[in-house]
């Protein structure tokens, strides 16, 4: 409707020529070349004389493929005839008749075979198939466009909203059978030629459209095309210079736009750190656009940006002394010092206007900064003095001449910089000299200082091991000058050395080392020389000399751990001994203490006191009569005692024997005995120091009393006689006491050692002639045999199958061999 009709003609369907024989007719119509049927072909065979006709109605293709009819098919007067539409594509014309309005059409052919004569008609034909071809219509469409939107560019979907295509298939003279054209799978091509159309190309500097961009800035470039399009490709050139080609910039470096709805275009950021941030550039852009076609579009030179200087920006504070030393917060400046002041901008300019504002306790201080070439930096330096000791701040301010830029911050927010001014110039000692004088030591010290200053000066005493005595405050005797005195009465002998420290008001400290005096050394409080301690029988022995300083002192003697004897003494000979008799069995530690006001001198030994436990004997015993000699080096006891009939008979007793002396034991009957035997059970034994009976013999002894027979002429003391006869022993006419064991006798020429270690310990017998034996103890008459001593804890370690025996002179144990094992106090058992 937009564009109006546009005409196309279809060929119409006629029978071909006149029905001669009245047997068949050739039927054709124009279809386009490329079309096909999209439904059954369908005509009427209306029939005027049916009676007449019988057989087949062939229908025929040029192809040669044909379909049959036959009469007998005949209703209401006639014959449906129906081609499938597969059957009339498979014989669609293959061949060009002709080309009307763009459609190139062909001749399809179609005959129908009757086989008697026949009166027939062909009506009702229907018949659908497809147009195929190209139809232009550019003509129409850009006149439509034009004069709609004023251009093709402009010609889009927000101008041209919509439009559509209709067809009809009207016959070219209004006349003839009704023709529906249907319009299916129309493709209708529109073909984009034209350049994209660039609106603007404009720069945004920090937000402001046209603005002058500085050094450190991103320059915001951005394209619009004239429809507003975002499916284009932008990419633009930065360059220095103008250019007339664009072969002059493809070849260097260029930045590719993306759209933004934003901005209703294409952008990108153009970076300024890559320019000289001291100097003033002005740069180009160029842009090319291209759309999904690839029509493109190119401006060169289309916009232009001038690049400032970078603005004045603090990169650097340094602060030293004129020596190059650093001066800070932690290090402070001596009020002599010239103070260094550099400041650097960060981006190197060097045609700045650098200030330093200073405050502190003296006032507020503006300092200007010029360019140094020599450092590279703008420099100042600054004289300080003692009127400006304190804590100091700063603030930098950095400008550009001309245009009034200025970095106000400085080097950052708030304070740029702190530093301390301080007095560090030290006091200098000018001498320091001390004197001894008897009871107490003076020391005298002069110093410079700076005017005005305060002085505090003391010395301190330390021995010569650096050990802290004493300190003294120095009294000023003059402005520059004065002295300390100290007592040393107190001192221990030795060397001392003085320390004079001297500082000012601003803790400036210096400090110098001197001697000071000697303190000798006083006599020793205990002096001795050649103390010997001994062993000299069972004493242990102290000899020597000895000077105390205050002429009397303390002797001390303690063994094992325990002091024994405390006696005093004076300046001279020591001559003194102790008793060890009483040690027990074993070594022991003497020492020896001379003592005086708290101090000591030390000697110790150890004894060894087995020697005078060793037990060395002899002895002879003929019945009950024995001998004994003591073969050792101390005095031991001896004893002869009864084991049985004690109101019968009487032995020697306790006898004490001296170092190789030999005494006699015997047991002897009682007067009044009766006629008879009678036996004595007796044993020989010798004490330990620990006060312990050892046994050394043991035997029993058979004494025999005879009646006695008196005579008239003889005297009625019948006791007297009876006495006799037993003394006389051999006489042949009176009772005589026949001794069973008579005349059996022997030498034990044995040493007999009891190696003693109080009761627990083990007897050992040691007899001469390497004839040794061991014997054990017991209550009853026992062998004399072979024996291991030993000695248990308690009744648990006894050997088993033994019996207990309660005695007069405690618990014993036999065990199953015989052997005879008494209890200590204290619960142990021992092996007798």
């Amino acid at each position: 409707p937009i564009l109006g009709p546009i005409p196309e003609y279809y060929g119409l369907i006629e029978e071909g020529g006149s029905n001669v024989t009245a047997t068949g007719v050739n039927l054709w119509i124009d279809v386009p070349l490329y079309g096909q049927a999209v439904t059954d072909f369908h005509m009427w065979l209306a029939i005027y004389n049916t009676s007449q006709s019988t057989g087949n109605i062939v229908g025929s293709f040029d192809s040669g493929a044909s379909m049959n009819w036959s009469f007998s098919d005949i209703e209401a007067g006639g014959i449906d005839l129906i081609i499938p539409a597969s059957l009339i594509n498979n014989n669609w014309p293959t061949t060009a008749n002709n080309t009307v309005d763009q459609i190139i059409w062909a001749r399809y052919n179609f005959s129908l075979s009757i086989p008697n004569q026949t009166s027939y008609d062909i009506q009702y034909i229907s018949f659908y198939h497809t147009v195929a071809g190209s139809i232009v219509f550019t003509s129409q469409m850009e006149s439509h466009a034009l004069s709609t939107c004023g251009s093709w560019y402009q010609a889009t979907s927000s101008c041209l909203q919509e439009f559509e295509i209709t067809s009809s298939g009207d016959p070219p003279d209004g006349v003839g059978w009704n023709q529906t054209l249907l319009l299916d799978n129309l493709n209708i091509v529109w073909v984009d030629d034209i350049s994209p159309q660039i609106f603007t190309l404009s720069h945004r500097v920090n937000t402001v459209d046209w603005a002058d961009a500085r050094n450190g800035d991103h320059i915001v470039i951005i394209a619009v095309d004239v429809n507003g399009e975002d499916d284009l490709q932008g990419r633009i050139w930065v360059h220095d210079n103008p250019v007339s080609n664009i072969s002059e910039l493809l070849s260097t470096p260029n930045q590719t736009l993306v759209y933004s709805t934003q901005v209703n275009g294409y952008w990108t950021s153009v970076p300024t750190t890559t320019y000289d941030p001291v100097l003033t550039h002005e740069v180009w852009v160029s842009l090319e656009m291209t759309d999904v076609e690839g029509n493109t579009a190119i401006l060169l030179n289309g916009d232009s940006v001038k690049i400032l200087p970078a603005l004045p920006e603090v990169g650097s504070l340094t602060i030293t002394n004129t020596d190059g030393d650093a001066i800070g917060w932690m290090w402070p400046a001596s009020t002599t010092d010239g103070i260094v002041f550099s400041v650097e901008d960060s981006n190197n300019r060097t045609d700045l206007d650098v200030e330093l504002d200073l405050s502190g306790p003296s006032g507020i201080y503006t300092i200007s900064l010029p360019w140094d070439n020599d450092t590279n930096s703008y420099t100042s330096t600054w004289a300080s003095s003692r009127a400006d000791i304190g804590d100091w701040t700063v603030e930098i301010v950095a400008s550009e001449f001309t245009s009034g830029e200025t970095d106000l911050d400085g080097l950052q927010d708030g304070v740029d910089a702190r530093f301390s001014i301080v007095d560090i110039t030290l006091p200098v000692i000018v001498s320091a000299v001390s004197f001894d004088e008897g009871s107490q030591g003076r020391v005298d010290v002069e110093w410079l200082s700076e005017e005005n200053e305060t002085i505090n000066s003391w010395v301190v005493i330390l021995n010569e091991t650096n050990i802290f005595i004493k300190s003294e405050v120095i009294q000023h005797d003059t402005e520059n000058s004065g002295h300390a005195t100290i007592a040393t009465v107190l001192f221990a002998p030795g060397d001392y050395w003085a320390v004079v420290h001297v500082k000012d008001d601003q803790n400036n400290e210096v400090n110098q080392t001197i001697f000071f005096v000697n303190i000798p050394m006083p006599l020793p409080i205990v002096n001795s020389s050649n103390i010997n301690l001994e062993v000299i029988g069972e004493s242990i022995h102290a000899s020597g000399n000895v000077v105390f300083r205050t002429g009397n002192g303390l002797l001390i003697w303690i063994v094992d751990g325990q002091e024994v004897e405390n006696i005093s003494i004076i300046d001279g000979i020591v001559e003194t001994n102790i008793s060890l008799s009483q040690m027990t069995n074993g070594t022991h530690d003497v020492e020896l203490l001379i003592c005086s006001n708290g101090v000591c001198e030390y000697w110790n030994q150890t004894v060894d006191s087995s020697p005078w436990w060793e037990i060395s004997t002899s002895h002879i015993c003929v019945d009950a009569n024995c001998t004994v000699t003591n073969l050792g080096t101390s005095t031991i006891a001896t004893r002869m005692i009864m084991n049985s009939n004690f109101s019968l008979f009487s032995c020697s007793g306790e006898i004490i024997v001296a170092t190789n002396e030999t005494i006699s034991h015997n047991c002897t009957l009682s007067d009044l005995t009766l006629a008879g035997n009678h036996t004595l059970d007796w044993a020989l034994e010798v004490q330990d120091r620990s006060g312990y009976w050892l046994l050394i013999e043991h035997s029993t002894t058979t004494f025999f009393i005879e009646d006695q027979i008196i005579q008239e002429n003889e005297s009625n003391n019948q006791s007297d006689s009876t006495a006799d006869e037993i003394n006389s022993g051999n006489d042949a006419s009176s009772s005589t006491i026949y001794w069973i064991i008579g005349s059996i006798a022997f030498i034990v020429g044995a040493f007999l050692v009891f190696a003693m270690f109080g009761r627990s310990k083990d007897i050992e017998f040691a007899e001469e002639n390497d004839d040794f034996e061991l014997i054990k103890a017991a209550e009853e008459p026992v062998d004399i045999q072979p024996l291991t001593p030993r000695i248990v804890d308690s009744w648990e370690g006894l050997p088993s199958n033994g019996n207990y025996h309660n005695r007069d002179d405690g618990m014993w144990y036999q065990d199953a061999e015989g052997g005879w094992w008494w209890q200590h106090p204290d619960g142990r058992f021992e092996l007798i």
